[in-house]
């Protein structure tokens, strides 16, 4: 086995990570429509929404919903709400970073991209990479 071996069994790897607003001011600077981003994660085949805020993280589970479904209802409510796999983590430290809300879903996601650090950025380097998800249920 490999120094670096996967930790994650297989399955249960799609996560949605979600962009909208924020109302704290020193975020202004920030592209408005990506000033916040979180993400929902499978486990056990159950749904968990992780929202890194400024004062707290918030983990709640989100039962018996789709990927889709959890899509749209954040859509319609005016966030950008992207489906994204998973990587495998791997037995390596990541690379150190400001605790952030990108930060959070970049360690979620198993993204070790250290020039990421907006959730503009983030969302750019998402949609690079994003496969195509028409099979969502």
């Amino acid at each position: 086995m490999s120094r670096y071996s996967t930790l994650r069994p297989r399955g249960q790897s799609l996560a949605i990570v979600i962009f909208g607003p924020s109302e704290l001011s020193y975020l202004r600077a920030l592209k408005p429509a990506y000033r916040h981003c979180l993400v929902a994660a499978q486990s056990g085949g159950r749904w968990h929404l992780i929202d890194p805020l400024s004062n707290s993280t918030e983990i709640t589970t989100l039962d018996a919903l789709t990927p889709r479904e959890i899509i749209q209802s954040f859509n319609a409510c005016g966030c950008d709400a992207v489906p994204v796999q998973r990587r495998a983590p791997v037995r390596r430290a990541m690379p150190p970073a400001p605790f952030t809300c990108v930060e959070a879903v970049k360690r979620v996601l198993g993204i070790r991209a250290w020039y990421i650090v907006t959730p503009w950025q983030l969302r750019r380097y998402l949609g690079c990479r994003q496969g195509r998800f028409s099979n969502l249920r």
